[in-house]
Order: C-alpha cells, then structure tokens, then sequence
C-alpha cells in the first residue's frame, strides 16, 4: 500500500511539471474552499502543485532575496515570503507572471522586517532607499512642494504603465523570454508553449510595450510635447537612422519628460531587460538579472554514470572463454535446414498478409484509404487545459 501512494506521488509529480504556472494557479483555484469546482469523488493535491512552483521559482525569489539582506538571510527571507505567497497564489491572474508576482513578495516581505527586530539584518543601502521614499511619501502627502521625481523615475514609471496595461499573458511572455530569458529547462512548461511560438518573439513583444508606452505619453504629455510626439517617435524607431532635429534637440534640452521618454524608447530595444526589470520591481533589478545571468552561466554539475551490477562470481575473464567453446561454427547440414525452415516461413506469412488484406478492403476499391499526415511538433500550441495530452484536472488530482 505505501509502495502504491509513493508510486502516485511520483506520478503526480511528474503530471506537475508537464504543467504552465497558468494552470497549476487554476489547480490551487479549484481546491479553495470557496470554489469547490475539483472534479467529483476526486481532490486536487494542493501540496503537490506548491512544491511544483517552489521548485520552479525558489531559487530566484533566494537571489533577489539576498540583495535586500545580509549574510544568510536570504534563505529565510525567500522561504517566509513563499508562505505568504501561499496563501493567496490562486487569487494570482493565472496568465501573469507568477515570477514577477513573487519577487514582489519578496519585496513586501523585506519592508516588513524593517519595521520589525529583524531590521538589523538588512542591507543598509535598501533600508536608505526606504526612508528616502517614505519621506518622498509623508512630503507628497503633505504637499510640501518638493521637485518633481528625476527624469529616470519618471520613466521609470511610465514603462511601468506601459507594461501593465498590456494583457497578463503578454506580461508573462515578456518576463520569461526578455527579462529572464531561457532562466531554467522548465520555460516551456512553465510559459505553457511549444518550443516554436510565434507570440514569443521578441521583437514583437518590445513593439508592443513600445506602442503602449507612446499611447500613454501621449495622453498624459502637454500641447508643446504633444506636438513632438511623431518626431520623438521616429527618432527612437529601431533599425532606422533617422537623425534628431534642432527643434527637437532644443526640447528635450528643456523638458525632462520628453528627455526621459526618449531615453527610454532608445533603451528598449537596447537594453529591454535592464530597462523593463528597473520598471517593475522596486529595488536592485539590475543586480538580480546579474544575479541570476550567474546562475543560469554557472557550469552544472557532471551526470554520475548509472551503477552497474557487480561482476557475477564467474569472473569477466572466464565467461567469454565459456562462450567461445560454446559458439562452434555451424556445419553445412545445419545451415541448409535453417534456410529451408526460415523461407517456408516467410512464404506462409507473405499469404496470410495477402489474404487478410483483402478481406479487410471494402467491395469495389482496390487501395486503402489514404492517411491523414500528423501535425508537425512545435507547430501548434498545446491544447486547452494542459500539456503533454493531460488535462488540468488529471494532473492537479489525487484520489
């Protein structure tokens, strides 16, 4: 009986990881209390599916979790940020970044200890930003008028909104194919793809945040700013050499929101990873993406050969000597009587293939139907619900 359970576990396991973090959250969704939509007589392996994405994205909330504290902490921060992440992971958008969703924790977490005793483990330099911020907030509050933020928060913030207005399945592609591109084996089975996806171009994804952005900018930028729009559009355009004006020049000279806009358009295409991870998490992005470039580079540990069975009492060195008495060459009787037998054989089998075939073709047709060739792999996405011809629900259940 505990062999059966152990043998089940594998093979749910097994199930999960042929599963998107899409549809490991739908699995989490259907085993809350409030959404009781399992399948009958059957309950979804809640702690199955978690171990699933803690083995998926542990290790990177551990790398950015060791930016925020000191010395070893960075363990413990991670693991108390996946608890809290744990009880609200199937509210997630399912389609969304679950890694981004996590760092964010990560994040959350990390304030949480500034106001606690474990403060002293911190990194000094995340908690100088904190109070700068928190006194950027009380001042903002309070109407102090103090100088608007830098240009680079400015743009910081629009790249943001440009991000989150696209819809959560672009946010997951641009995360795991720009950001953290190819981070671990599992990207196809964490994105739900095929290996050959046309949506996950990168090119295409940078046009459309690039396209979102100027949407926004141009909504939110005044008449004077307005009016340059399709200049600061083109100059920034990639794979042209189209050259700055003057006017254009004298402008940016002048006004930090275009200067910052420009700045961005001009980085996306050049450094689309530093620039989308500085707009979506809020502290030390580009030394996590170095922090996690180091991992992804670092070589692997060698494959152990498979151990073979120890050599029987009868030596290695006796067994062939055993085997060369034994194989004697065959002599002309013996040889003659196995052609005979192998070609009767061959002949009755030729005749019974022959009969069977044509008492399987309908009357009036003298060929088989032809057959419908079989997709190539990698040319289509996988189907609804799951991966690797399993549903959602079978790989989710245990019962």
């Amino acid at each position: 009986m505990e062999q059966r359970h152990q043998s089940r576990g594998r093979q749910l396991a097994g199930n999960h990881r042929a599963l998107s973090d899409a549809a490991l959250i739908r699995c989490l969704r259907s085993a809350a209390p409030d959404r009781p939509d399992a399948p009958p007589g059957e309950a979804v392996d809640a702690p199955q599916v978690l171990q699933e994405l803690r083995r998926r994205h542990l290790s990177a909330m551990a790398s950015y979790a060791g930016l925020w504290v000191q010395g070893s902490h960075a363990q413990i921060l991670a693991a108390e940020a996946f608890r809290h992440s744990e009880r609200g992971i199937g509210a997630f958008e399912p389609e969304d970044a679950l890694r981004l969703q996590l760092l964010l924790t990560v994040a959350q977490t990390a304030e949480r200890w500034a106001f606690t005793g474990r403060r002293a483990v911190l990194e000094p330099g995340f908690l100088r930003w904190l109070d700068h911020r928190a006194l950027d907030d009380r001042r903002e509050t309070e109407g102090a008028g103090y100088p608007p933020k830098a240009s680079a928060d400015s743009g910081s913030s629009l790249a943001r909104w440009a991000v989150y207005t696209l819809p959560p399945r672009i946010r997951s592609l641009l995360w795991y194919t720009v950001i953290e591109p190819a981070d671990t084996e599992d990207t196809a089975a964490v994105l739900g793809l095929t290996a050959v996806h046309p949506a996950a171009r990168r090119e295409d994804l940078l046009h459309r945040v690039r396209g979102a952005y100027l949407v926004h900018y141009t909504a939110q930028a005044g008449e004077a700013c307005r009016n340059l729009i399709k200049l600061l559009e083109a100059t920034t355009r990639p794979g042209t050499s189209a050259h700055r004006s003057d006017y254009l020049d004298r402008h940016l000279a002048r006004c930090p929101d275009c200067s910052a806009a420009h700045h961005d358009l001009t980085r996306l295409f050049q450094q689309p990873d530093v620039l989308l991870a500085e707009a979506l998490l809020p502290w030390a992005a580009t030394a996590y993406l170095r922090a996690r470039r180091t991992v992804r580079t670092a070589p692997r540990p060698p494959v152990r050969p498979a151990r073979t069975a120890p050599p029987t009492r009868r030596g290695s060195r006796e067994e062939p000597r055993r085997s060369a008495r034994h194989a004697r060459p065959a002599t002309a009787h013996s040889s003659a009587r196995t052609t005979v037998t192998i070609t009767a054989m061959a002949l009755l089998a030729v005749g019974a293939a022959a009969a069977l075939t044509l008492a399987q073709q309908p009357a009036g047709t003298g060929t088989p139907p032809p057959v419908s060739p079989s997709p190539m792999r990698g040319e289509t996405d996988p189907p609804a619900g799951g991966q690797g011809g399993l549903s959602d629900a079978t790989a989710c259940v245990s019962g």
